[in-house]
């Protein structure tokens, strides 16, 4: 292998060594899942081993061992890549532009993963000859549940190894190994997230189309009509889950059995695209609001933990400013650019009504509902401590900055 110049010759025998237990590591890991197909997978497909274990249990195979064929192809290919790279920068381009592929693969074995226990719990499958014998066969001295662990830990090891690496690599090399780091690190935290993501049935579409799941709070959560604004007497307790792509509102449902774990049930389903916010609630100041910008419901919501409120909102101007739907602007929205933002208070609402009681306030803005405002421009007025929005005429508003001022969606 050859390394940058400026490399001393006890780092650069550290560097080789490193990437050496990283091939071979990789080499060993391809050799447990090879073993896992070839003497579990197969055996259990085959039909002349039905007989062998409960019916219940045929079909089972992507429930009890997950996608570990797809993950055995892609690290073949992956460790053949890794014995032709001969230094550390390819080493860690593999690491890097295979990102997307390590995060597909690995968030669906972490998703299964608990169906996976939950399955070998119920059926006991540790005690079950067919798969002692399976074991006996592979020459194992652990048995598959240690096997079907190898994943995790393999997926773990990378950021250590780019660890290592990064304290003994030349300066020209250290760019390279740290974005590969990174990656890893993201991966990992994703992972966790997926490990720790309850499962959620009811959803219309796939649940990963939604991406990473962000936050999930319990909550009370009351209805209204967006036309008039008038709640439901009773809430509701539902879980809400903030993915990049949407908020679902969930139903815990109970264990069925002992060994089957416990799920939520999606009532409804608000994608980010079509989501707006208030960060305070007409009923409540400490409640905030999420609506569906082509439905006429809205949602006023108090999460059981106070602390939450302020995650929700934080995150919700997050991603809504990804997605363009928030705007952080103090400019004024005057008459030298009246068609910026559009209201129908006039024809739409009648009231106005005032926030500010403060006694050193000579003159009091007043805050109005904003009608059929976008998306974007409703976030702005709404999700702020620090924006105070005057109606100056029926098409203009003046945006101010002014601190310490909460900002209600009023009816």
């Amino acid at each position: 292998m050859m390394e940058s110049a400026t490399t001393s010759s006890g780092d650069l025998i550290k560097v080789n060594y490193i990437i050496e237990e990283l091939k071979t590591t990789e080499e060993s890991y391809v050799r447990e899942l090879r073993e896992i197909i070839e003497y579990y997978i197969k055996p259990f497909d085959a039909p002349e081993n039905y007989s062998h274990f409960p019916p219940q249990l045929r079909g089972q195979t992507k429930g009890i061992f997950g996608n570990i064929q797809s993950l055995y192809k892609f690290h073949e290919r992956l460790s053949h890549c890794f014995n032709s790279a001969d230094s550390t920068v390819k080493i860690c381009h593999l690491i890097t532009d295979r990102r997307r592929d390590f995060f597909s693969l690995y968030r669906l074995y972490c998703q299964n993963k608990p169906i996976s226990e939950a399955i070998r719990k119920e059926h006991h499958i540790e005690a079950m000859n067919f798969f002692i014998n399976c074991q006996h066969s592979a020459g194992h001295l652990l048995p598959l549940s240690s096997y079907l662990l190898k994943p995790i830990q393999r997926v773990t090891k990378y950021q250590l190894i780019l660890k290592e690496l990064l304290r003994y690599s030349p300066d020209d090399a250290q760019k390279y190994v740290n974005t590969a780091l990174a990656s890893m690190l993201e991966l990992l935290s994703q992972l966790n997230k997926c490990l720790n993501t309850p499962r959620i049935c009811g959803v219309h579409s796939d649940l990963h189309l939604l991406g990473p799941l962000r936050l999930q709070t319990e909550c009370s959560v009351y209805s209204f009509q967006q036309k008039n604004h008038r709640f439901s007497n009773k809430p509701q307790r539902r879980f809400l889950f903030l993915f990049d792509g949407g908020v679902l509102f969930c139903k815990k449902r109970p264990q069925t059995s002992p060994n089957k774990p416990e799920y939520y049930d999606c009532k409804n389903c608000i994608l980010m695209k079509n989501l707006g916010f208030a960060e305070f609630s007409l009923s409540a100041s400490e409640r905030f609001e999420v609506w569906d910008e082509t439905m006429s419901d809205g949602y006023a919501i108090q999460p059981i933990e106070e602390a939450a409120k302020l995650k929700w909102i934080q995150r919700l101007v997050r991603l809504t400013t990804a997605l363009g739907h928030y705007q952080n602007n103090t400019q004024p929205v005057s008459s030298s650019n009246p068609k910026s933002v559009k209201s129908s208070v006039a024809s739409k609402y009648s009231k106005t009504v005032n926030l500010f009681k403060d006694s050193t306030t000579t003159t009091a803005p007043k805050i109005c509902c904003f009608g059929d405002l976008t998306v974007r421009h409703k976030n702005v007025l709404n999700c702020t401590n620090c924006i105070l929005a005057e109606m100056v005429a029926e098409d203009k508003f003046y945006i101010t900055s002014k601190c310490k001022t909460e900002i209600y969606r009023y009816a």
